[in-house]
């Protein structure tokens, strides 16, 4: 890839964000307290009818949870710590998420995986 391309590829990823603060740079940090700051939006706005985020927060928030979920869903014969409702959303995962984050202030500094994983296993342990 020439880097004619390179720079317009990262000027339309990065242009959205131009002009928003800290705080949007900070919910992509890939960590739990990014994963909180991103969802905290997502949920208050869907729970609440108040935006106080980002579509971009939203977005970072619903497809991370998204595809996390989905990974476990998927790997979850090799795991049995979990065991997902057939009808949990999208939005019911970022809130227990969310939750998880708040309860356990310690993993906002771990991998935001790692929260998302740990706050699932905890909601929806397996029985029996």
């Amino acid at each position: 890839m020439d880097y004619l391309k390179m720079i317009v590829l990262l000027s339309t990823l990065l242009l959205p964000t131009a002009g928003h603060g800290s705080e949007l740079v900070q919910s992509m940090d890939g960590t739990g307290k990014g994963l909180l700051v991103s969802c905290k939006g997502l949920v208050q706005n869907y729970i609440d009818g108040n935006k106080t985020g980002s579509d971009i927060e939203y977005g970072f928030c619903a497809g991370f949870i998204k595809a996390m979920t989905q990974l476990m869903a998927v790997s979850h014969g090799y795991n049995t710590s979990y065991c997902f409702p057939k009808e949990m959303t999208t939005g019911q995962a970022a809130h227990i998420s969310l939750n998880y984050l708040k309860a356990h202030p310690q993993t906002q500094n771990y991998p935001a995986f790692y929260a998302v994983m740990s706050s699932m296993e905890e909601a929806f342990p397996c029985k029996g």
